[in-house]
């Protein structure tokens, strides 16, 4: 059985909201957002590019534009574009997860493990423990769940990136 195409923002905001509601709701032991990658990736594949309407040009930094906001789920869709050399503070989420993807570009990821986030204007260089790079390639994608310390995400190269971000903005299951 052939999985359908998702070639739109909207088709694939329902889908995913549809999946990770009945994931946490009936089987909360297997909540990861990860199990909407899939969904993202064939997105990525087959999407015509509706994506584009909600790019967000700015010179410096990066934009955030929400696209899709479920208020009795709590599960949001945004289009972060990312200037060159952009990047946001060192920063956690506190909501159940998120997921990204690259859609044009590459974004960088510094993960901070043992960080302690009391000081919202903490230099880099000043935080205890230890940091883990990587860098997310257009199409694929990252989960990442309420456990994760902190992390930073950055446009380190010459040219606009655009990635699509997914959050469960809920506190708890």
């Amino acid at each position: 059985m052939s999985v359908p195409r998702i070639k739109d923002l909207t088709k694939l905001f329902m889908k995913c909201n549809n999946v990770i509601t009945k994931v946490k709701y009936n089987d909360p032991s297997n909540y990861n957002l990860n199990i909407i990658s899939h969904y993202m990736k064939n997105y990525y594949i087959n999407n015509e590019n509706d994506w584009y309407e909600y790019v967000s040009m700015t010179k410096t930094g990066y934009k955030d534009v929400e696209l899709y906001m479920d208020d009795f789920t709590g599960i949001s869709m945004s289009l972060i574009t990312w200037c060159p050399n952009s990047f946001t503070n060192i920063h956690s989420h506190v909501c159940l997860g998120g997921i990204f993807m690259p859609l044009v570009g590459n974004i960088n990821q510094k993960i901070y493990h043992n960080l302690n986030l009391n000081n919202l204007f903490t230099k880099e260089k000043d935080i205890m423990g230890y940091c883990e790079n990587m860098i997310i390639k257009e199409g694929k994608t990252y989960s990442y769940n309420n456990t994760l310390n902190g992390h930073s995400l950055s446009n380190n190269g010459n040219f606009n990136v655009c990635s699509l971000h997914i959050y469960d903005n809920n506190l708890m299951i």
